[in-house]
């Protein structure tokens, strides 16, 4: 039997040819450009993406002004409470714009791969699967009652595309003014808050009409600096402002979830 000898430069040329050839049949966007974007004082955050197979514009992929959490959720089909990460990832005032053409017939599947192929290409994201126990959240009222104003007029919704709030981020808190919200609603949308399930446990019914302050899970509320929560370049922690603003509270319970976990990402995206 004749032995093959391969020499170290013909070696390493063999196996950075295959690394390539795995590289190329990897599935990609035709034209793909991310870039950080600003989310200034005073401004809402942008919309969920649009575009993508699937939709009305199954050829071009947006994103604008979207946290790197929202990107993964589209790469990975999953919910946002199925995801862990630095808390950066999830800070609306922390985003990215995103536009992809996307070629004609690409699938759902192969979207999603293409997605998870940019990511890793301009944010050196890696990620991994994991089994955890986690907790999940139960909105109730408090015992003093709520403090909510009902809604005079037409039914409440709770579809995403009657979008019944607007949320304004401040520079140091977001303000969310609600109107004719139905809770169930209101606790999918406490969900992106708490980065953990929340499950509508009032009882209430019908819409409500409030104003809600607070800051982001992991910056400095008013109790840590030391400021009123009716300040107004400071606000209370969601939990402080849910139960003196709304009479409504939060509790926890841990229960085992299957989720991704981002291991590493860069903040700032490799140039286009």
């Amino acid at each position: 039997m004749k032995r093959i000898i391969f020499s170290g430069s013909l070696l390493l040329l063999l196996v950075s040819s295959t690394f390539a050839q795995r590289q190329e049949n990897q599935p990609t966007f035709e034209v793909a450009s991310v870039k950080p974007a600003v989310l200034p004082p005073g401004s809402t955050p942008g919309k969920d993406c649009t575009g993508g197979p699937g939709t009305s514009d199954p050829e071009n992929f947006t994103c604008a002004c979207q946290p790197m959490a929202t990107l993964l959720f589209w790469a990975y089909n999953i919910e946002f409470t199925d995801l862990k990460g630095p808390d950066w990832m999830f800070y609306a005032a922390n985003c990215y714009d995103l536009a992809a053409k996307v070629a004609r017939g690409t699938s759902k599947d192969q979207f999603r791969l293409m997605l998870q192929n940019l990511l890793a290409d301009r944010f050196h994201l890696s990620v991994h699967h994991e089994a955890k126990v986690l907790p999940t959240y139960t909105l109730a009222v408090e015992k003093r009652g709520p403090k909510l104003t009902v809604h005079a007029g037409q039914p409440a919704s709770d579809a995403v595309s009657d979008r019944p709030w607007t949320l304004t981020f401040l520079g140091t808190h977001f303000h969310l003014t609600a109107k004719n919200l139905d809770l169930k609603y209101f606790a999918l949308l406490l969900t992106t808050v708490v980065q953990a399930p929340v499950v509508d446990a009032t009882g209430l019914t019908g819409g409500y009409d409030f104003i809600l302050n607070y800051v982001p899970m992991g910056y400095p509320s008013s109790q840590q600096s030391g400021h009123s929560g009716g300040s107004e370049d400071s606000a209370p922690d969601i939990f402080t402002a849910l139960q003196d603003q709304l009479g409504l509270k939060l509790t926890v319970k841990n229960v085992p979830r299957d989720i991704i976990v981002a291991d590493r990402a860069d903040k700032v995206p490799t140039e286009n």
